[in-house]
């Protein structure tokens, strides 16, 4: 029942996902330290959302839902304008459409992990941007594809610096 209770707390794989893609920057410089995939993670983008990119703004309040359980959350947004409000509406028309096709496939059983995998070129990007001198330092020689390079990264976990750790992390694939 646990499982039961926190998976009626999360948003739904389509709406992690539109989070996910549009908030990976905003997560990584608002909420590095915070552990993605969870309650916590999105509540922190909830407390950041006026620094937010807009992309991951509209994807955050289109989870408009949840905003007024976490408590720590209430007293950040009371710092975003009011006119921030009316935003939700248009987002919320936009989660429709994803919702309908994303309804079906989300088993009990997809709800374990976090995230949902990342298509290579996302992990690249990710990776890119998050993880290139730890790449360049610790797995030069590793020829791209077929996962290697993750690989390598995640042999050389101590090493790697907080935002490669973080940028791996929210890449995992379960």
């Amino acid at each position: 029942s646990a499982s039961a209770e926190t998976k009626a707390q999360q948003p739904s794989q389509a709406q992690v996902s539109a989070v996910r893609s549009a908030c990976r920057s905003d997560y990584i410089a608002h909420c590095a330290s915070i552990p993605p995939g969870g309650k916590p993670a999105l509540d922190c983008l909830r407390k950041n959302v006026a620094s937010l990119s807009p992309t991951c703004q509209n994807a955050v309040n289109a989870l408009g839902g949840q905003r007024a359980a976490p408590p720590a959350a209430a007293a950040p947004a009371a710092t975003t304008p009011p006119a921030a409000a009316p935003a939700t509406s248009p987002p919320a028309a936009a989660e429709s459409a994803p919702a309908a096709p994303a309804a079906a496939p989300p088993p009990p059983a997809a709800a374990a992990p976090a995230y949902p995998p990342m298509s290579p070129r996302q992990e690249m990007a990710v990776l890119r941007s998050s993880c290139g001198r730890d790449f360049r330092a610790l797995c030069g020689g590793v020829q791209p594809g077929g996962g290697r390079v993750i690989a390598c990264l995640r042999a050389n976990e101590p090493s790697l610096s907080p935002q490669c750790r973080q940028a791996l992390m929210m890449a995992r694939r379960q």
